[in-house]
């Protein structure tokens, strides 16, 4: 839960502060330029990426900086961590990364390819809009779906509820 409310605290922040790298505008015209995240600034592991979370944001509708916030949460911008890549796309979405490489470039994307900078942001930017729209549009939810499944996530709204 504590991860969660740092990611979900980090999007919110990132929204209004002030130019992530020239490259990523923010939707409310401002930036992330020298942004801090707790006592971390959002270093130049996640800013150099900022190309690929703006192309990936304009593909599938979500905020550059949603991007930059969950990669700098899951890796802190480091893709040498684990298997598991730049923004932590863990095993129980090998299937789905798999066959959304068939529709990005016409191959099966295999468990490496998680490592690769420019695969990992496309799926998480596809998979972050999918979970906007199945939770009608609450961010909140859709992070935390990401963060640790959405079937999990749905038990506990049964259990406990939406709030």
């Amino acid at each position: 839960m504590k991860k969660i409310l740092s990611l979900l605290t980090a999007a919110m922040i990132l929204m209004s502060t002030t130019a992530f790298a020239a490259a990523i505008p923010d939707h409310r015209g401002t930036s992330l330029d020298q942004f801090e995240i707790g006592t971390k600034k959002l270093g130049s592991n996640v800013t150099r990426y900022s190309d690929l979370f703006h192309e990936a944001g304009n593909q599938f509708s979500v905020d550059p900086n949603i991007l930059a916030a969950v990669c700098m949460q899951e890796s802190s911008g480091r893709n040498d961590i684990n298997e598991d890549g730049l923004m932590q796309l863990t095993s129980a979405v090998l299937s789905d990364f798999s066959k959304f490489g068939v529709t990005q470039d016409g191959t099966e994307w295999t468990s490496e390819d998680r490592r690769d900078p420019d695969k990992s942001i496309r799926y998480a930017a596809y998979l972050i809009s999918n979970l906007i729209y199945r939770y009608d549009g609450d961010y909140i939810k859709a992070l935390q779906a990401y963060n640790f499944g959405w079937p999990t996530l749905n038990k506990i709204i049964d259990a406990k509820g939406s709030d």
